[in-house]
């Protein structure tokens, strides 16, 4: 609902007043109703028809942000899609897009592989940041993910792939920045993400994403390169896009790296995902 009013304070300036009333819907019969209202002081001979619609564009523009802000924590409270956060905004993780039909793996096992994943990214991060070998056990940051592992039902491993290996057969061909890289965001298409590397491919710089996955099909890399193109449109501009695959399909414990040049063509195809994402979940 909008109000405005318009209050005479002198001869030659007039005071401005607009309000909009929404009611949100929060849950089942649960609704918030926020109230909003803007003041401006202009002087006489304003065009008052403009002012009133820039002043109201500004009242709907805040009643969008805070609609955003309420369907993503029902999101965080009633289902499994993560989000970032920047300055008090929600961004939708960039896979939390790309998956956003689920993942077909019961939670039990999901968590066994992404604490397996975990454990191999974070050994790899620890030797790139610093030089140093060490055991997962050395990290208190994995104390979790050792005991999802050491406990669970598929008796995964996290040594049988081997990253120190493929740094070594790729080193002529493959450089890494010695800092780890940061959360991005995007705020043209609201998404945000955390890359696992920036390094150089043949001196071109390059985007790098490490996986454990037991196989690599079209399909998967189809989607690993959608989530480092989205990555890499949040300013980090690379020229190349990299798969780096731990593998323990592979004696030793790698393959291959894929290697991709068509940023443009799946940062489409991740804008895709974003506008299902948008209709399905409204943000």
């Amino acid at each position: 609902m909008e109000k405005k009013q318009v209050v005479k304070l002198d001869p030659v300036t007039m005071e401005l007043t607009v309000g909009l009333s929404a009611t949100i819907a929060t849950g089942s019969y649960e609704n918030i109703s926020p109230l909003y209202s803007l003041k401006q002081v202009v002087q006489e001979g304003t065009d008052l028809n403009l002012e009133i619609d820039g002043m109201k564009s500004l009242l709907y523009s805040k009643l969008s942000d805070d609609y955003a802000r309420v369907k993503t924590l029902m999101l965080e409270k009633n289902t499994d899609l993560r989000f970032y956060e920047m300055n008090g905004k929600k961004y939708p993780s960039v896979t939390t897009v790309i998956n956003m039909e689920g993942i077909s793996f019961p939670k039990e096992k999901l968590a066994q592989y992404a604490s397996r994943g975990n454990i191999v990214h974070e050994l790899a991060d620890h030797f790139l940041n610093t030089g140093e070998l060490v055991k997962p056990e050395e990290l208190p940051a994995l104390k979790e993910d050792l005991i999802i592992l050491n406990n669970g039902s598929l008796k995964l491993k996290y040594d049988d792939v081997s990253f120190i290996g493929f740094m070594e057969k790729y080193k002529d061909e493959i450089t890494w920045d010695k800092e780890p890289c940061e959360s991005v965001f995007n705020d043209d298409f609201l998404y945000a993400g955390l890359p696992d590397r920036i390094g150089t491919y043949k001196g071109k710089k390059a985007l790098f994403d490490f996986k454990t996955t037991s196989n690599y099909d079209k399909k998967k890399l189809a989607k690993y390169f959608k989530q480092l193109a989205a990555y890499n449109k949040c300013g980090i501009n690379a020229d190349y896009l990299i798969i780096v695959p731990l593998s323990n399909k592979d004696k030793d414990g790698f393959l291959k790296p894929f290697v991709e040049e068509d940023t443009e063509k799946h940062f489409a195809e991740f804008l895709n995902d974003r506008r299902t994402f948008k209709k399905v979940y409204g943000i």
